[in-house]
């Protein structure tokens, strides 16, 4: 029997493809997720675009997580070409 298992960039992608765009501009994603879609290997590599690329900051910033809104990071990977 084989087992097809889907990338990380491809289950984040595929997970919020099929939402409407409404909820697009709500949805929260977390560190894993956002290095998923940008193609980012680890947390630092998104921590140094925080800092020096005009990433965009994430909404919700705890002592222990970071969530961003989806549609934000959608638009900043569309602005840099990818």
């Amino acid at each position: 029997m084989t087992t097809h298992t889907k990338s990380a960039e491809e289950g984040a992608s595929s997970d919020f493809e099929n939402l409407p765009p409404s909820l697009q501009a709500l949805a929260l994603i977390d560190i894993g997720v956002v290095c998923a879609l940008t193609g980012y290997k680890s947390p630092e590599s998104i921590r140094s675009l925080l800092q020096n690329k005009g990433f965009p900051q994430p909404v919700i910033k705890t002592a222990k997580s970071r969530r961003w809104r989806l549609r934000d990071v959608r638009l900043w990977i569309e602005a840099q070409g990818q």
